[in-house]
């Protein structure tokens, strides 16, 4: 492994990481408020509501540490 790679890995790391992290918040966002969505006049209601968030913040981290991915095993192909 390349020591200049290993800010990259570093980087890729805490991408992988904060994907994980608005994966679960975004997964548990309606099983800690499922009361409130029990009943149906806010079942319509939230059905207008925006997407959360952390589904958002999920994709972009898991396209960052894919890309930073990509880019340490190009650089490797082309210094071998």
């Amino acid at each position: 492994m390349s020591s200049m790679l290993l800010p990259i890995y570093l980087f890729m790391a805490i991408f992988a990481y904060m994907g994980m992290h608005y994966t679960y918040k975004s997964l548990m966002f309606r099983y800690v408020y499922n009361k409130p969505f029990s009943d149906p006049d806010m079942q319509r209601a939230a059905a207008s509501l925006p997407p959360h968030r952390s589904a958002v913040k999920a994709m972009a981290a898991f396209v960052a540490a894919i890309g930073l991915g990509l880019i340490c095993y190009f650089i490797n192909q082309v210094s071998a």
